[in-house]
């Protein structure tokens, strides 16, 4: 419950739908306060929202809120959002809103920050060790020795980090045993990254480092300046040998130069945990591109989702009701 100087009950409207222990939590968490929920809540947060007069009339709102409830809101203190991108708030508008009147916007990288990473270098592993080649090899009841041994390689060399957020900083940390040079790349450099940056303007810096790179990693939000960023130009500056990863959103990555590029074999491997569309369509040819990886936009998950997430929104509640720094702030 909330302590005696967390101050007047708060009106906290939530628009995502949680498992029976996540909905549990979040009942305890807020005991005191008064629960909104729209008429049809959303059961991912990855779904947005319908427009809900409740979310225009709550202290504090949680998920995928329509952008316009939060703006025509005169008494909303915070806004939480259940994911770590936030593209459809990401504009001057939103930002602007929430600068002038003080309101602190979130986002839930610290919840998915870390499979994320974990993902990544799963990915990276998997295709040093060969595990796709042995899975084949098994699934057609085959011991292929000789062939398998001989593909498999140590990972070494350099890595290349397109969008220098939480979950490359998660990846910088899990690739510190390994001997590899770990390059990052955004948008502007803030002096503070524990590894080397360069800035997304620097054409010939970057151009440079995709040519040299062993492992390109994309992490990149959905933007308008991101759109098909890792184009048919931009993906055949990476050599041969090199292996491509895309985990931040699908849209960054032009699928057809893509597949191109890996019939024509000027790409080792494409992992990719996120496409345009989703779900992707059983007829889309990425699908049967060579050496190509798909997994369904799982590098977030982890057991207990529901519960990890709302536990990261109750604890920035209690931060809020003490008047003490929110964590995850993007704005």
């Amino acid at each position: 419950m909330p302590s005696e100087s967390s101050g007047p009950s708060l009106r906290v409207w939530v628009g995502q739908l949680f498992d029976a222990e996540g909905e549990k939590r979040l009942k305890a968490g807020l005991d005191g306060h008064e629960l909104l929920r729209p008429d049809g809540g959303t059961e991912s947060n990855l779904t947005l929202a319908s427009p809900c007069e409740k979310c225009r009339s709550a202290d504090v709102v949680f998920g995928q809120p329509v952008v316009s409830d939060l703006l025509d809101n005169d008494r909303l203190r915070w806004a939480a959002l259940s994911t770590a991108g936030y593209t459809r708030y990401d504009n001057d508008e939103v930002r602007n809103h929430f600068t002038d009147r003080r309101i602190p916007l979130t986002n839930a990288s610290g919840v998915y920050d870390e499979p994320c990473a974990q993902h990544v270098l799963a990915q990276i592993l998997a295709g040093r060790r060969a595990l796709p080649e042995s899975a084949d090899a098994a699934a057609r009841h085959k011991w292929e020795y000789d062939k398998v041994r001989g593909i498999t390689h140590l990972l070494t060399g350099t890595v290349a980090i397109f969008g220098y957020g939480a979950i490359a900083i998660g990846l910088v940390q899990l690739l510190a045993p390994f001997n590899v040079e770990i390059v990052g790349v955004r948008r502007r450099a803030r002096g503070d990254e524990a590894i080397p940056i360069i800035e997304t303007d620097d054409e010939s810096a970057v151009n440079d480092l995709l040519a040299r790179a062993d492992h390109v990693v994309n992490i990149l939000p959905a933007h308008p300046g991101t759109t098909h960023y890792f184009n048919a130009e931009r993906l055949g500056l990476i050599r041969p040998s090199a292996c491509y990863y895309s985990i931040g959103r699908g849209s960054t990555t032009d699928q057809q130069a893509l597949i191109a590029a890996l019939q024509a074999g000027r790409l080792q491997q494409a992992w990719l945990d996120v496409t345009d569309p989703e779900p992707l369509p059983a007829s889309d040819p990425l699908w049967d591109a060579p050496r190509c990886y798909i997994t369904p936009h799982v590098a977030g998950g982890l057991q207990r989702e529901d519960s990890v997430l709302v536990g990261h929104f109750l604890a920035n509640f209690e931060r809020l009701l003490a008047g003490e720094p929110l964590t995850d702030r993007i704005v």
